[in-house]
């Protein structure tokens, strides 16, 4: 049978980085425009982007679905208290903080320090369209969550909602409108522990600082740029996360049962998908062609020899 050889990638890991970056950043941004050879590497990164907004928007307009199925439900049952609440174990151990704003500038903060600080390092384009790629899938498969299973709003909130559902999808994207029967599936868990992951798994490839903990006792990063250990840096990002649950729970924004889903379905997704890329080139398909293009140029991905060797199936 025939049979291809991988061979091992050197070394992803750089040296940190320090003010030296932002330089650097900017001179990559530069050659991305005067070269079409360049421009064409960035294609990526400009799906992803489109594919993160279509799955949004996606979701936007099934967080309404899920909206008007819940009200014409009530409605039809008319026993049924609009102030339910489900039993929820955290509500009743923690205290209530019902500023839940609160939660939206947690996350939003987050997020946009935890990328552009991917965006000033060697591997920006590759760990950047990751992370839409991934938020885009998670936020396709909470559209079908919360439309299928609708739980009551533990806050009590009142929704906005006024127009077309493929209309309000635009306003519940830019926060000017919400819904407040989308529980199921937490959006904000996978939104504060995609960011996580992402410190734990690449800050250590990238540094900008040298403040690993004991980075001078063993290495941190594998060969493929997988972490091996705890840095202070992503131990600061798990404790952010654990932090953003707490105050998920207090403000009663979630069930916790909404914040396990999000956060494990999260979890797996990431390892999945930071794991099989390293396999994309063993087995010709579509799926991972479109790998393949997808993450060209990746880091922390092997290549493959072209040529095949002939053996004798035993």
């Amino acid at each position: 049978m025939s049979r291809e050889i991988l061979i091992e990638i050197s070394d992803p890991t750089v040296p940190p980085a320090g003010l030296a970056i932002f330089k650097t950043t900017c001179i990559d941004i530069g050659a991305t425009y005067s070269s079409f050879k360049e421009f064409k590497k960035f294609l990526p990164v400009l799906f992803s982007i489109f594919w993160f907004i279509c799955c949004g928007y996606w979701n936007s307009v099934f967080q309404v679905f899920a909206q008007e199925r819940y009200t014409k439900w009530l409605s039809m049952n008319p026993d049924i208290p609009r102030d339910l609440i489900l039993p929820d174990f955290f509500f009743k151990i923690l205290p209530h903080l019902k500023q839940s704003w609160i939660c939206d500038v947690y996350i939003g903060s987050y997020i946009v320090f935890s990328n552009f600080r991917f965006l000033f390092s060697k591997y920006r384009s590759c760990i950047v369209k990751r992370y839409f790629l991934l938020n885009g899938v998670l936020f396709l498969m909470r559209s079908f969550s919360i439309f299928f299973t609708i739980m009551p709003d533990p806050s009590l909130s009142q929704s906005d909602i006024k127009y077309n559902p493929f209309i309000e999808g635009f306003y519940l994207m830019f926060g000017i409108h919400k819904t407040t029967y989308d529980c199921m599936f937490s959006g904000h868990t996978a939104s504060i522990m995609l960011c996580t992951l992402m410190w734990h798994h690449y800050a250590g490839v990238v540094p900008i600082l040298d403040v690993d903990v004991c980075g001078k006792c063993r290495k941190m990063v594998s060969k493929t740029g997988y972490p091996l250990g705890v840095s202070l840096t992503s131990l600061f990002a798990w404790v952010y996360f654990l932090f953003g649950v707490l105050l998920f729970c207090m403000t009663h924004l979630h069930y916790f049962v909404d914040i396990y889903i999000g956060g494990v379905v999260t979890f797996l997704l990431f390892k999945m998908y930071n794991n099989y890329v390293t396999t994309m080139y063993t087995r010709d398909n579509a799926f991972n062609s479109f790998l393949r293009w997808f993450e060209q140029g990746a880091f922390d991905v092997t290549d493959v020899v072209g040529e095949q060797l002939d053996d004798e199936l035993i």
